[in-house]
This record gives C-alpha cells, structure tokens and sequence, in this order.
C-alpha cells in the first residue's frame, strides 16, 4: 500500500452558509421543548396508569398451586374413576 497517495489529499471547502445552516438547526433543536399542557397531560395518564397497575397488583388473590387445583383446573379428576 502507498503512503505517498494520502498527501494528495486536499481539504475540501465548504459553501459559507453551510457552517451558519447546521448552527441554526442546532439552535432549534434546543429551543424545541414540549408544551405545559402536554406535559400535564403525559404526567396525568402515566400517574393513572401507575395507581391502576399498583391496585390490581396488590388486589389479586392467588391461591398457592397444588396438584388437585391444577387437575381441578385443566379438568382432570385426580384418582382413576374413568373406567369404574
């Protein structure tokens, strides 16, 4: 591989008002936030959605597993009366 070919290499200029363009989009970037009434709003449902989740959490009532529930459950009978 030649080194020698990288010295060609000449910096490119940019058009004048490129520099001021990407400053500008940058700038909007910045002032760009979300208004109050939409961040009340956001704060509001996520506020509800948090108490909503949080009390069917704590309200569910489970029974611990046993193997007669699971029967009972997928509709086995757990003794062999099948062919009484």
């Amino acid at each position: 591989m030649d080194l020698n070919n990288l010295n060609k290499i000449r910096s490119v200029e940019a058009p004048p008002y490129l520099f001021t363009r990407i400053l500008q989009k940058i700038e909007q970037a910045k002032v760009e936030q979300v208004s109050k009434p939409v961040f009340w709003l956001g704060s509001f449902s996520f506020m509800i959605l948090l108490a909503v989740n949080t009390l069917v959490l704590f309200n569910t009532k489970t029974e611990p597993i046993t193997t007669k529930n699971y029967a009972e459950y997928i509709q086995l009978t757990p003794n062999n009366t099948l062919y009484k």
